[in-house]
């Protein structure tokens, strides 16, 4: 489950986070009794990339944890939750501007018929929010 890049002020990213900070507390005191040092380093490098990998990196540097060892006070917390707002905005920008051209290009390949077919069964284009499908 991914939590949206800039989710702000959002307790379920927290929630999430501290959960994990949990969960990994309870493991390391576990590790260190069976792995050595240089394997315990490694472990935590790909924990972190795991975890930043499914759950984004606002959510993991919305731990406690995290937040303590990069001294990341609230200020900053917002700052970046600003920030990634911004970056989602745009990101999804450009994947419907490349999910209009990758249909252009398939489109390309249909005969004159083939398309005027497309084009009369395709209607014009609904242009829809996600607030449209909320009740």
């Amino acid at each position: 489950m991914k939590i949206p890049l800039g989710q702000s002020g959002a307790d379920t990213g927290r929630e999430i986070a501290e959960n994990l900070e949990k969960i990994v507390d309870g493991q390391d005191r576990l590790l260190v009794e069976v792995l050595l040092p240089h394997q315990i380093k490694r472990l935590k490098e790909i924990s972190f990339q795991a975890l930043e990998k499914e759950y984004g990196i606002m959510t993991v540097l919305q731990s406690s944890r995290i937040r303590k060892d990069f001294d990341i006070g609230t200020d900053q917390l917002t700052s970046f939750q600003q920030e990634a707002k911004k970056i989602e905005n745009k990101l999804a920008e450009d994947i419907e501007k490349l999910k209009t051209k990758a249909r252009q290009d398939l489109l390309s390949h249909l005969s004159s018929d083939q398309r005027a077919k497309y084009d009369d069964l395709h209607g014009e284009t609904f242009q829809s929010t996600q607030s449209d499908w909320k009740r």
